[in-house]
This record gives structure tokens, sequence and C-alpha cells, in this order.
């Protein structure tokens, strides 16, 4: 809650919720000018794995941890894809349309996230 309300954080910028029907995370939206926006990932993909190099605080793990989604809950992927900026995470999505999975590369770094203001 702390994380969605401060308009900021650390990370690579996508707003990604549960897909129940294959049980993996979709992608609802990458955050406007993100690292994820920036590096191609766009709304409906479905992110199939996650690969890390380096855990959340930047220290290089002794071999790359790769995560399959498939029944993988929505805090342990959020807590797998958040980190430290300039730490890197790859991400693996399955895009409609294009018959391969795609990897994505991403640095993480700080993200806006912007507010609306409502008035009545």
């Amino acid at each position: 809650f702390k994380r969605d309300t401060q308009g900021q954080f650390t990370g690579i910028g996508v707003q990604i919720r549960k897909e129940t029907t294959r049980d993996q995370l979709i992608v609802v939206t990458p955050l406007k000018d993100s690292p994820a926006y920036r590096a191609g990932v766009k709304t409906g993909d479905v992110v199939t794995t996650i690969i890390r190099e380096m855990d959340s605080k930047g220290v290089k793990l002794p071999k790359p941890e790769v995560i399959p989604t498939k029944g993988l809950s929505l805090s342990d992927a959020v807590n797998k894809i958040l980190g430290e900026a300039g730490t890197d995470v790859k991400i693996i999505v399955e895009r409609e349309g294009v018959e391969k999975p795609l990897e994505f590369k991403i640095t993480r770094g700080r993200v806006e996230v912007e507010t609306v203001l409502g008035h009545k």
C-alpha cells in the first residue's frame, strides 16, 4: 500500500495481474516512460518467466534464478521483479501474434506513478 501511494518506486514499471485461465501474469499496462515501457513491454503480454542474476539488493547470485510464473503468487512475482535502481532483471513474455517468446532485459529504475486529482 505504501509503495502504491508514494507516487514513486524502484522497479521496471509495469502493472500486472494474475491471469486466471493460464495461472500466469499478464501486463495490464507498462507505466509511461518506465524502464519496461522503454524496453517495449506491451499491454497484454503474458509474463511466463522471471530471470534474476542479482537479488533485489544488487548482490550477484551464484547462478541465475529462473522463476516460472505459473502458480506464482502476484506478491511473490512483484518481490522478484522489484529491486535496486541500476540492477537488471529479465522477463520472458508471450505476445499475441508473435510466434516465439520475447525476452526483455530491463534495468530497474525509479518509476514515477501519476496521481489522480479528484474534484467535486
